[in-house]
């Protein structure tokens, strides 16, 4: 058993040395091979395997060793023992021997015979022993030449690997020039593509350029000619907008010449219907004066008469004549022609709730009629017509606006022509766009409006949505004065402040 433990042994170490070797002689491959080109990695793979045989081979001839040691170390405990074994038997033979010498001397043969068994044992254990050793010296032999042997066969392998590995590089080297060469040709394929792409890129391009720069040229002539056609219709509508303008203005100022002409023939014609009125009022108080100083005088002849005879004669005392009472109403608006067609106008207006009527708490009132509208030149002054352009338009807005009641809620308006213009009334705020025109009333007569302890009072006001309004006759307020109006309007009209502001 202990040689074939001993034979498998040296088996084991000598496979484990070849491939030691074989791997030995790969790794040196390999390290040769450091510039890493394909042939040397495909020899790195194939080194690799061997790499890791000899690995293997070095742990089983390192196995090999320590039970190679374990032998010996087995061997000479079992040679120590046997030899302790001896020692102590030849003891007790020797004691054996003493004890039948002296007890009996026909054991002395047994002794004699004793001593020769163990010497023979003794020399059967010399003749094992170098029989063992003979044997141990031949297994030697025979695992250093097997040893060779794998050897001899782990260069030979190595050998026919190298060879191997050479081949395989030169046909990797082989294959790398003809792919370099391939790629070396579709580069240059590749780049005669790109050459012609660029080419083929860069006419495009140019034709773009050139196209663009073409299209360019055609919308500036086109820009151009709609610039020259808009300059030349532009200058055509200034021409055509001057043109208008001025007719506009000729007939603006034509119609204003009419419209002053007619109102000083107007002025002119109410003056002498004025005179002619003022002239008949004058003879008939001085004829009804007379009446009365006569029928006076009649009725003092009479109580003359009536007194008795002996009274004595009195002297009659001159009797004041009564005056007439003046007229301080008007029921109705007079028909055109007489002389009391025109009337003043009072108006309190609310601050519009708009725009900047919001914040500014006051207005500026113009009395729009049928056919233009009225700008108040102050409670002692008749009020200024414009027609309704001039009076709303741009230039009155930025102008004078709503004339002596500018940035006021009350004024008063003079001489105002309600019959001619059917009695149509309209107050308007005028503001900076867009005006603030009131609700319209149709004024059929007067507000019955008296004087009373030199203050003017009305009895039924034209109440509407967002103001108020007293139509006094113009006698009337001709007779009151301009500090009676403005009194009037600077206190809010106050008869009428149980009916309130319309909402």
């Amino acid at each position: 058993m202990t040689k074939r433990t001993s034979s498998s042994i040296a088996a084991r170490f000598s496979v484990a040395v070849a491939a030691l070797m074989f791997a030995s002689c790969g790794i040196e491959a390999a390290e040769q091979s450091a510039a890493r080109s394909p042939a040397e990695e495909l020899a790195e793979k194939f080194a690799e395997p061997a790499a890791n045989l000899a690995k293997q081979a070095q742990a089983d001839v390192d196995t090999a060793r320590q039970k190679s040691d374990e032998a010996r170390k087995t061997v000479e405990a079992k040679k120590i023992a046997a030899q302790k074994r001896a020692e102590e038997k030849a003891a007790k033979e020797a004691a054996i021997a003493k004890a039948a010498a002296q007890a009996k001397a026909d054991e002395a043969e047994m002794l004699a015979q004793a001593r020769a068994e163990a010497e023979q044992r003794r020399a059967a254990m010399e003749t094992a022993r170098a029989e063992h050793e003979t044997a141990a010296s031949q297994q030697e032999q025979i695992n250093l030449a097997t040893e060779r042997k794998a050897q001899e066969a782990a260069a030979k392998a190595y050998e026919a690997q190298k060879l191997a590995a050479r081949q395989a590089e030169e046909k990797l080297i082989a294959e790398a020039k003809a792919q370099e060469a391939e790629r070396t040709r579709i580069a240059e394929e590749k780049k005669q593509v790109e050459i012609k792409a660029a080419e083929a890129r860069r006419e495009a391009e140019a034709r773009a350029v050139a196209e663009a720069k073409a299209q360019e040229a055609e919308r500036t002539r086109i820009t151009e000619e709609n610039k020259q056609v808009e300059i030349k219709a532009a200058e055509a509508r200034r021409e055509a907008e001057a043109r208008a303008v001025a007719e506009a203005k000729a007939k603006e100022a034509e119609r204003e010449r009419l419209a002053e002409a007619q109102r000083l023939a107007d002025m002119k014609a109410l003056e002498a219907k004025r005179e002619a009125e003022a002239k008949v009022l004058a003879e008939r108080l001085r004829a009804a004066e007379i009446a009365r100083e006569a029928k006076a005088a009649a009725d003092a002849a009479r109580q003359v008469a009536a007194q008795p005879a002996s009274a004595p004669l009195a002297v009659a005392a001159p009797i004041a004549p009564a005056r007439p009472p003046a007229i301080e109403t008007v029921e109705a608006l007079a028909t055109p022609g007489t002389s009391s067609q025109r009337v003043a106008i009072l108006l309190i207006m609310e601050p519009g709730k708009k725009g900047i009527r919001r914040f500014d708490k006051s207005a500026d009132p113009v009395l729009c009629v049928t056919d233009g509208c009225y700008i108040s030149e102050g409670a002692d002054q008749a009020a200024r017509f414009l027609s309704r352009a001039r009076a709303l338009g741009i230039g009155n807005t930025w102008g004078n606006r709503a004339g002596a009641c500018k940035h006021s809620l009350g004024c008063t308006f003079r001489e105002i022509d309600l019959v001619a213009a059917g009695g149509f009334v309209q107050p308007v705020d005028m503001k900076v766009m867009v005006h603030d025109r009131r609700e319209p009333q149709t004024v059929r007569g007067d507000s019955d409006c008296r004087i009373e302890s030199g203050q003017l009072s009305c009895r039924r006001p034209i109440v509407a949505n967002g103001y108020l309004m007293w139509v006094v006759p113009e006698a009337l307020a001709r007779r009151a004065g301009a500090a009676a109006l403005d009194a009037a309007v600077q206190s809010g009209l106050p008869q009428s402040t149980s009916a309130g502001l319309g909402r």
